[in-house]
């Protein structure tokens, strides 16, 4: 939505989110700054390229061919293997376009990477930014041991419209959440 409300002429601030990034048992290492949200790194993206690995799967399984030694062996099934390693070079592909150094490059767009952001009017957001100096420099990002150590700094922004693309979540209807739990079948 940013890319093309910009490509047409509007000044445009897209506003990601910064996340910890977690390391061996919920440990933080650091500070993740990506752009795409859930779509591009945890949902649409990733599950996608899951898909298209379990479709393989199962035409190999139907075939019964052995696809490049693909198939389940004594030591298990390296589908999953591959699956995760598609997942990860779909997503990293996907990230590499929408790399921050290249969204910021353009005339009408700008990227600011928050720690929280609210509105204060209808027409008011005050945001709490990461210096773009540091989201910029992935090394330095990369030696930060904690998001609250990175520099800080207040923004309030006000434009006559606000387009606010997040995503979505799907809705379960509760008739149905209900027989899922009664079923015992998971359900999202």
């Amino acid at each position: 939505a940013a890319g093309t409300a910009s490509s047409v002429g509007f000044r445009t601030l897209l506003i990601e989110r910064a996340h910890n990034s977690t390391g061996p048992a919920g440990s933080e290492e650091g500070v993740e700054f990506h752009v795409g949200g859930d779509c591009t790194n945890a949902a649409c993206v990733p599950s996608k390229a899951v898909r298209s690995i379990a479709k393989m799967a199962a035409a190999s399984r139907k075939l019964g061919s052995d696809n490049k030694g693909l198939q389940r062996n004594s030591e298990g099934c390296r589908w999953l293997k591959l699956a995760r390693q598609h997942s990860n070079e779909a997503v990293e592909k996907v990230r590499s376009r929408e790399d921050p150094s290249r969204i910021n490059a353009g005339p009408s767009l700008d990227l600011e990477f928050v720690r929280d952001c609210h509105f204060v009017s209808s027409h008011e957001m005050k945001l709490q930014c990461y210096d773009n100096s540091t989201w910029l420099l992935e090394e330095e990002a990369a030696s930060n041991s904690n998001i609250e150590d990175m520099s800080i700094h207040n923004r309030t922004v006000s434009s006559r419209k606000i387009l606010i693309a997040t995503g979505a979540s799907p809705a379960v209807p509760e008739s149905l959440s209900r027989a899922a739990i009664d079923a015992g079948v998971p359900y999202y």
